[in-house]
């Protein structure tokens, strides 16, 4: 999903959390799964996967802190499920792994909340920037052949993360209870 069409992002971490983002990842990791719901939308209205212009951010009460911090980046990773349902209902195949780049990328523990909510390897990728797209871009038709091979050559995973077992089931209960809020407040 190149540029990403939803709403929702990662502008909820520069707004609400300062400081050591790795010491806040640290902490963090302590608290997951949470079990709590946090949609940090920053916008009103969402756009993908549903439409809902009324759409606001919601979060269990009593989050805060680094624990609201980690249930924020599974609300992000429920709304990517989310996404990549409604493009495997439109195009009739599944997503079978995740390539990203980007700040929140450098995120370990963001990676692990991915692959486990999406069920999915999530692969952090060494080239993130649009330089390096528009290199590969270039280097497709006149060095390589293709658009493929020339990714092929010139992109590299950094790390993979995989679905942890544990947490995957504990996510498959969050994100029905997402769902089901979202489902409430009349948005998808």
């Amino acid at each position: 999903m190149p540029g990403g069409a939803s709403n929702t992002g990662a502008d909820w971490i520069s707004k609400h959390f300062s400081g050591n983002l790795d010491a806040l990842n640290e902490a963090a990791a302590g608290f997951i799964p949470t079990g709590k719901l946090y949609w940090p939308l920053e916008q009103q209205g969402e756009r993908f996967p549903f439409v809902a212009p009324q759409a606001r951010a919601f979060l269990s009460t009593g989050l805060e802190g680094a624990e609201k911090f980690a249930a924020g980046m599974e609300g992000v990773a429920y709304i990517e499920k989310m996404a990549y349902e409604m493009i495997g209902s439109l195009s009739g195949e599944s997503v079978k792994a995740v390539y990203t780049a980007g700040g929140a990328s450098n995120s370990t523990l963001w990676l692990r909340i991915r692959a486990s909510v999406l069920g999915v390897p999530v692969h952090k990728m060494q080239e993130v920037s649009g330089a390096a797209g528009a290199a590969m871009l270039s280097a497709s038709q006149t060095y390589y052949g293709s658009i493929a091979e020339a990714a092929a050559a010139m992109a590299h995973i950094e790390k993979t993360l995989l679905p942890e077992p544990e947490l995957a089931e504990a996510y498959g209960e969050g994100y029905q209870a997402f769902r089901e809020k979202l489902k409430e407040k009349g948005y998808a």
